[in-house]
């Protein structure tokens, strides 16, 4: 510290002291045997009490799951879904219209049907 004062000519009055409290979690258990987050899910519905869904570890467990995983919920659950309601909505209009075109109100009737399949 005396190194920072004399090189950065800072005061020691400017310094903060701070505790801070670091946690260290060995998870290699959970993700061990080829599991992986969606066995971990299953494991948290047969347990026996509700109390430790307010525990910091599944907090913790949450967020990164959360951080790996959001591109692909993103890419494959969210953004189909979304096309998939999207072109539903549109087929509908379409084929309630009174002058709509059999041939676009078939395409995405089939549309609808291949994001339904994927």
């Amino acid at each position: 510290m005396n190194k920072l004062i004399n090189d950065y000519s800072i005061e020691e009055k400017d310094f903060t002291k701070a505790q801070v409290e670091v946690r260290l979690l060995d998870l290699t258990w959970l993700l061990s045997d080829r599991r992986n987050f969606i066995n971990f899910v299953g494991t948290l519905e047969d347990a026996s009490s509700d109390q430790i869904y307010n525990t910091e570890l599944l907090s913790t467990l949450l967020d990164n799951f959360w951080e790996e995983n959001f591109t692909t919920i993103l890419n494959y659950c969210l953004l189909p879904w979304a096309l998939y309601a999207f072109t539903t909505m549109w087929f509908f209009v379409q084929s309630l219209s009174t002058d709509h075109n059999h041939f676009v109100t078939m395409l995405i009737g089939i549309v609808c049907l291949v994001n339904l399949a994927y």
